[in-house]
């Protein structure tokens, strides 16, 4: 295991020193889906009902196991995750299911207890209640030992004692999203997290008189550690809300950040998008003056996205300057790298038939282009992360798309229970051995004078005759071919044919759209004329059937599968 370069404080001790120095500050407040609160911690409060359930973990002999963390909303979460770090208890955090399409949600959430085998589920006592159904058709989820840290004797909290865990210890397990394949538990020290949350510090500049607001899932690694965890780290105040909130009212993330003044907030590409597709209405309550860092990542960082939000809401007073992309993996425990905070987004319009190729060079007038949002400056490329040929290992020159290699203390041992996936995934060296263990990512990208920029997935590009085509470039030229075509939920990838592999794009459409001949034309039309490819199959699909992981991801995959298997959800009958 890599350790941290230089001394840092594990998050459990920060904690416990901001209980000491600033115990009376907010630590989570959780809100309603009306924006109204419900639930508000303390650093004093948050401590002190952590160390009491740590007490009850220790009494059960949890140190050095593991606890599933299963918790409907609300800020008794924090409580049970920080408790597993005074008690040496691995974390695994996992979403609650949803009873109501329980043949969706119960399949990922047994496949990842059969992955962690836990010693505990911690839940609270309403959401026990909640899950009794569960646990009657499935016994061996009830033998589980079950604790509802909401009923914990807070007075146990003076039993505690210092267990002076070290840096090696398993802090977290944190399951993949899933975007190219099944989800695997990434296996995260308290040293991993330590280097991660630094690492954010520094990126981002965070302060402890800052305030933040998350609504993403605290089992995703963006919601948990960037949205609930590096709040703790700083000793700031976090204001939680759920998905289902944001999704049902983009407005209401606005209009959080105005009343708490909020300095950081997060979200993925097509949450900035929806901001501005779902009209807000009168925008003239709202205040973003405040807002410092609005990071952008988890998927692909779009230009029209940061162009448009910046215009929808710079009457608020939103700075083009606070919308910050950044790059991350859990595998890498979250964060990779970022743009400078405090700078405007770099686009780089880059020519589509040298990308094609394998370089980066500039657009020109007579030949089709697309846009890079630079993700990672020139100083932060080179010392923990690489752009490495996948096929010889060897280092590329500025210019040359390769695979995204990282290496450093952030970076994980491996995945749980998967030592094939671990060294395929884990183990790359250098062509020319540099004596360090790097991560290979699965992601293309490229370096230049300019900084780093991502172009896509190698397991998700499209190669027809030889030619090298990236399925989100294909995607944002179908969503702009047709109005009907819904933004962030197109597909494109490639299938078996004769002589060479065909193309297929996969669109969601509009419930009240009927044009579905016409839509067919116009993306076709449009991937052939942007980019010399002949589309084999359109198939237009319903509102939301589009498969995605936790955090917006377009799961092309899945898409594929669905594709071969006849099984979409397809919105009208289609002609091939």
């Amino acid at each position: 295991m890599v350790m941290p370069t230089e001394v840092l404080t594990p998050l459990s001790d920060c904690v416990r020193e901001h209980a000491r120095t600033r115990g009376e500050r907010r630590a989570v407040v959780f809100l309603a889906e009306d924006g109204s609160e419900v639930e508000q911690l303390t650093y004093a409060e948050l401590d002190r009902r952590a160390r009491a359930i740590a007490v009850s973990l220790g009494d059960m002999g949890m140190t050095g196991e593991r606890a599933m963390l299963l918790y409907p909303p609300g800020a008794e979460f924090a409580c049970a995750f920080i408790a597993c770090q005074y008690a040496g208890v691995t974390a695994v955090p996992v979403p609650f299911p949803d009873l109501s399409r329980a043949d969706r949600s119960l399949p990922r959430l047994l496949d990842i207890m059969d992955s962690a085998e836990p010693a505990a589920v911690l839940t609270t006592i309403d959401g026990q209640t909640r899950l009794s159904p569960l646990l009657d058709q499935h016994p061996d989820v009830s033998t589980a030992n079950w604790v509802a840290s909401d009923g914990v004797d807070v007075g146990r909290a003076d039993e505690w004692s210092d267990l002076k865990l070290g840096l090696d210890v398993l802090a977290l397990l944190q399951y993949t999203a899933g975007s190219t394949g099944n989800p695997k538990g990434v296996a995260l020290s308290r040293g991993n997290l330590t280097d991660n949350l630094e690492k954010i510090r520094q990126g981002f500049g965070w302060e402890a008189d800052w305030t933040s607001f998350n609504w993403m899932p605290l089992f995703h690694d963006m919601g948990l550690i960037g949205g609930l965890l590096e709040p703790l780290y700083v000793g700031a105040t976090c204001y939680l809300a759920t998905p289902f909130t944001f999704l049902k009212r983009p407005r209401i993330w606005l209009e959080i950040m105005t009343r708490y003044r909020c300095e950081y907030s997060a979200g993925p590409n097509f949450a900035y998008d929806l901001c501005v597709r779902r009209d807000p209405g009168d925008v003239s309550d709202l205040d973003l003056s405040n807002w410092r860092v609005a990071a952008n990542g988890a998927e692909p960082v779009r230009a029209e996205t940061l162009e448009a939000f910046a215009n929808a809401y710079a009457s608020c007073g939103f700075r083009p300057e606070a919308a910050t992309p950044c790059y991350g993996l859990a595998e890498s425990t979250v964060f990779v790298s970022t743009e400078d905070v405090d700078a405007r987004p770099f686009v780089y319009a880059a020519d589509l038939a040298a990308l094609a190729a394998g370089r980066l060079e500039p657009a020109r007038e007579s030949s089709p282009s697309t846009t890079l949002i630079r993700c990672g400056t020139t100083d932060q490329i080179g010392r923990d992360l690489l752009i490495v040929d996948p096929v010889t290992a060897c280092q590329c020159a500025n210019g040359e798309i390769g695979e995204v290699w990282v290496t450093g203390a952030s970076v994980a041992d491996g995945y749980r229970n998967n030592p094939e996936a671990t060294q395929a995934t884990f183990g790359a060296t250098l062509a020319v051995d540099d004596g360090r263990r790097y991560l290979r990512t699965g992601d293309l990208g490229v370096a230049s004078a300019d900084g780093f920029f991502l172009t896509g997935r190698i397991k998700d590009l499209i190669v027809i005759a030889g030619r090298n085509h990236y399925p989100t470039d294909i995607e944002r030229t179908a969503e702009s071919a047709h109005q009907a075509v819904r933004r962030g939920c197109c597909a494109a990838f490639a299938v078996p044919g004769v002589p060479v592999e065909k193309a297929v794009v996969i669109a969601e459409v509009s419930d009240n759209t009927a044009e579905f001949d016409e839509i067919r034309r116009s993306i076709r039309r449009a991937v052939a004329d942007g980019h010399g490819v002949s589309v084999s199959d359109v198939v237009l699909i319903r509102k939301g059937s589009i498969f995605k992981t936790s955090s917006g991801k377009v799961q092309r995959s899945r898409c594929r599968d669905a594709y071969l298997r006849n099984a979409l959800n397809v919105a009208e009958e289609r002609c091939v």
